[in-house]
């Protein structure tokens, strides 16, 4: 009997984590999968603000796909999705067509601009590896650490938690007599969808102050140019660098609307389509809860789980089991050596806010590399 071929699109967090549990869920004899993503890379997206600031972070920040792949008994296909034929159940690649039984879609998202005139063109952010690297280059430029230099400012535009932590860390590396620092929200509150308490944002404001950081509440940026932002109020920031830290928007395939977002059932799949799921920052939930959508590493690994059993229930003849994500916590760093946050219900912040993140991210490694044998790492560069 030939064996049904499984296709995951993309190699991150959402689609790696479906691999894994798939590769241990379902008999091998009965599947094939392969995995296709443009780039070779895996990425620990939540340590990317420490390499747009520090050049020399980049090692253990990304990992070669094809270990896990291999570890997985799976095909690493390197390549861009360009058309998905939902109904001719085929994925097209620039190389070649791939037919599948079961798809699983986690290309995850892009960085969004709404539609801000310049701000494609005049920023610089942090959505993938690449893209980080570019901001430390344009850091680097500044030449922050000459005393004789000019003092330089750096706008990020938003306050969620990307943008809060690529400032701290932006101060962490100049201080206020070398760098002014300025965050520019449209909303009237930082960390809008965060599970973060008065308490927790009071010591992010109480923060921003002893480190000279400046934050511009409900001013909604109308204009990027090549040396700052224009706001709505029509007040010039003059700025050296602009991060764009402000959203992220579901990467476009052929044969999907531009203007549609990809919306899955509770079960994490297609209206139309049982065989086809979606997970990660590329798939809408069509649900009421409002955790449903956090655009999450956290959510996306548990959506993997969901997605795993629901493809063996769906070969099995049973009825899927329906998402209902709730965040066990949320840790943002401020620099190397101190954070806020909550965990399992507990607030945390300082130092103790920074180790558990930083005990978080080892956690997330060490079940990554959980089924790697060692004698698969050996030779392998990581970068």
């Amino acid at each position: 009997m030939q064996r049904k071929k499984i296709l995951i699109l993309g190699g991150g967090y959402a689609g790696l984590a479906v691999l894994r549990k798939l590769s241990r869920r379902l008999r091998r004899s009965d599947y094939s999968i392969a995995l296709i993503d443009e780039f070779p890379h895996h990425t620990i997206k939540t340590r990317l603000h420490e390499l747009a600031v520090y050049r020399n972070r980049g090692r253990f920040i990304r990992y070669p796909i094809r270990i896990f792949t291999r570890s997985a008994d799976a095909e690493f296909i390197q390549d861009r999705v360009e058309r998905i034929r939902f109904a001719g159940k085929s994925v097209t690649t620039i190389t070649r067509e791939h037919p599948f039984d079961i798809l699983v879609i986690t290309l995850g998202g892009r960085t969004r601009y709404f539609g801000v005139r310049g701000a494609k063109s005049n920023t610089v952010n942090l959505q993938t590896y690449d893209d980080a690297a570019v901001c430390s280059h344009r850091i680097g430029q500044l030449g922050l650490p000459d005393e004789r230099g000019p003092r330089r400012r750096v706008v990020v535009c938003g306050a969620g938690i990307e943008g809060i932590e690529v400032a701290a860390m932006l101060r962490q590396y100049a201080g206020p007599k070398r760098c002014e620092i300025m965050i520019i929200e449209k909303n009237d509150q930082i960390m809008t969808r965060s599970q973060c308490r008065d308490r927790q944002r009071e010591y992010l404001h109480e923060y921003f102050r002893k480190n000279s950081i400046e934050l511009r509440l409900e001013s909604v940026i109308r204009q990027v140019g090549k040396r700052g932002v224009f706001l709505e109020s029509g007040e010039k920031i003059e700025a050296d660098l602009v991060i764009w830290c402000s959203g992220v928007s579901r990467v476009l395939v052929t044969g999907i609307p531009k203007t549609r977002a990809f919306e899955v059932s509770t079960s994490l799949q297609g209206r139309k389509h049982s065989e086809v799921f979606s997970i990660g920052d590329f798939a809408t939930v069509d649900s009421q809860s409002k955790w449903s959508n956090l655009l999450s590493a956290q959510r996306a690994l548990y959506q993997a789980d969901i997605v795993a059993e629901n493809v063996a229930r769906l070969e099995e003849d049973r009825p899927a089991v329906a998402e209902d994500y709730r965040p066990k916590g949320e840790l943002i760093g401020l620099g190397d050596f101190d954070g806020v946050g909550i965990l399992g219900g507990i607030p945390l912040q300082g130092k103790a806010a920074a180790l558990a993140k930083k005990a978080n991210e080892a956690k997330y490694l060490k079940d990554l590399f959980q089924d790697v044998p060692r004698f698969f790492l050996r030779g392998i560069r990581r970068t």
